[in-house]
């Protein structure tokens, strides 16, 4: 009884064999055979076109929400900002106090510090 034992495994594994090798010629066949995922479709470059823009939007808008505004370029109207303020005449000094409340004012045309007398609408010397 063992040899007939012995026989039926050999069998068996010869059997294995076969279909393991008939599993290889199929799989050999399914990869020349283009299937759905090696084709381009519409739906795929919609979906592609759509989740790369959806990406760009995000990264764009989280720069420009976590960017100080030191760090932002100049744009033209701040050029034109500072340009009338450095033409003006009279700039205000903040840390200047007059015992009697007047404005402290650098004017840059005779290099001298004049407060404004708001009842006499005029620039004096202090």
């Amino acid at each position: 009884m063992k040899e007939n034992k012995r026989k039926g495994k050999k069998k068996k594994k010869s059997s294995n064999k076969e279909q393991a090798s008939t599993k290889l010629e199929s799989n050999d066949k399914k990869k020349d055979d283009p299937t759905k995922i090696d084709k381009m479709s519409g739906a795929g470059v919609s979906n592609a076109f759509w989740g790369t823009l959806g990406a760009n939007a995000v990264t764009g808008i989280a720069k420009n929400a976590f960017k100080r505004e030191s760090d932002m370029p100049a744009t033209k109207g701040d050029i034109e900002e500072l340009i009338q303020i450095v033409d003006q005449r009279y700039f205000p000094i903040v840390n200047y106090n007059d015992p009697y409340g007047r404005k402290a004012f650098y004017d840059k045309d005779t290099c001298q510090i004049v407060l404004f007398n708001e009842q006499m609408n005029r620039m004096e010397l202090p």
